[in-house]
């Protein structure tokens, strides 16, 4: 297990611990760049640079794995399927997939290709295009859980549903405009007549 590890050119330090974090260190300053949280409390069992050195994988007790954007230290994705602690966890040498190494006797290869390049618009256009039409598109609220989909306001059912176009020339814009003025009054703190 790899509970401390090099970037490949020796600048950063990455260490997994137990307390459910793992941090990204200056190799020579020792002073500490990132704190990567996320993982429930229990010890983070292993964890790892991309070759490029841009992307962090963690492997946990919690069952999961993660990937991180290691300059800001934000989590990009989380890697849910084994059905114990996942103790182990490597990048491929393109960097396009992971390998996870569980106590459930099993290990898993991830495609993460779509978590790590696929961003913005982009994003939005793949997820949309394999959901399906109606109810159904709506993001539910396991799937909101993904550190990819932050920021969407859960209670929002039109915000959990990026994949209707929603402009100025469509009813639901201006329907929901009032709602929108009403909410955005009461965080000024402007007083309606």
């Amino acid at each position: 297990m790899a509970r401390s590890a090099f970037r490949g050119d020796g600048k950063r330090v990455l260490t997994a611990g137990f307390d459910g974090t793992a941090r990204i260190w200056d190799a020579e300053s020792g002073k500490e760049i990132a704190v990567l949280r996320g993982h429930t409390p229990g010890p983070v069992q292993s964890a790892g640079f991309s070759g490029d050195g841009k992307r962090v994988a963690t492997a946990s007790y919690d069952t999961t794995a993660r990937i991180w954007d290691a300059e800001s230290g934000k989590a990009i994705a989380t890697l849910k399927g084994h059905a114990a602690s996942v103790f182990s966890v490597a990048f491929s040498g393109d960097g396009r997939r992971v390998v996870t190494a569980s106590f459930d006797h099993t290990a898993r290869i991830w495609d993460i290709t779509w978590a790590t390049l696929v961003r913005g618009d982009v994003l939005r256009d793949r997820v949309c295009a394999e959901k399906l039409i109606g109810a159904a598109q709506e993001f539910t609220d396991g799937e909101l859980e993904d550190p990819i989909l932050s920021g969407i306001d859960k209670d929002d059912p039109i915000a959990r549903n990026p994949c209707l176009r929603r402009g100025p020339l469509s009813l639901v814009y201006w329907t929901r405009l009032p709602g929108q003025l009403w909410r955005s009054t009461l965080r000024l703190g402007v007083k309606r007549p």
